[in-house]
């Protein structure tokens, strides 16, 4: 499985973050648009997340965070959740630590966070 991730995953999401790097969604009418937001005129928790990464490609974090700020809490927690699951063996220390923060708690405190700055970004 590792081995395909290597050979699939990781190019392929190398070419999205050059795709990314290189356009940029504001300007460029063939990257997906939120149809909540379509449809509805309400922004979901994922809205603006095309920008964002964009601008956080170009190190301007204060238009990625207007854009998303979720996301510049979620790359970090998302980037040390795939660090422990790359990693061979796990200390006790960071298995427990990756058990606080990636177990089924922690999933239902992520989902909360995530609806809740859903319905508190439309205000």
């Amino acid at each position: 499985m590792k081995r395909a991730f290597y050979i699939f995953v990781l190019p392929a999401f190398a070419g999205f973050l050059f795709l990314y790097w290189q356009l940029n969604p504001r300007e460029w009418s063939f990257f997906p648009k939120c149809p909540l937001y379509h449809f509805t005129g309400l922004k979901c928790s994922g809205c603006g997340l095309q920008r964002a990464i964009h601008d956080i490609l170009h190190l301007d974090f204060v238009s990625a965070f207007h854009e998303n700020a979720l996301i510049l809490f979620a790359i970090p927690y998302v980037g040390f959740g795939f660090y422990l699951d790359q990693k061979k063996v796990l200390t006790a220390k960071q298995f427990l630590l990756r058990r606080k923060l990636f177990g089924i708690t922690a999933i239902w405190i992520v989902f909360v966070i995530v609806v809740a700055y859903a319905i508190l970004r439309n205000f």
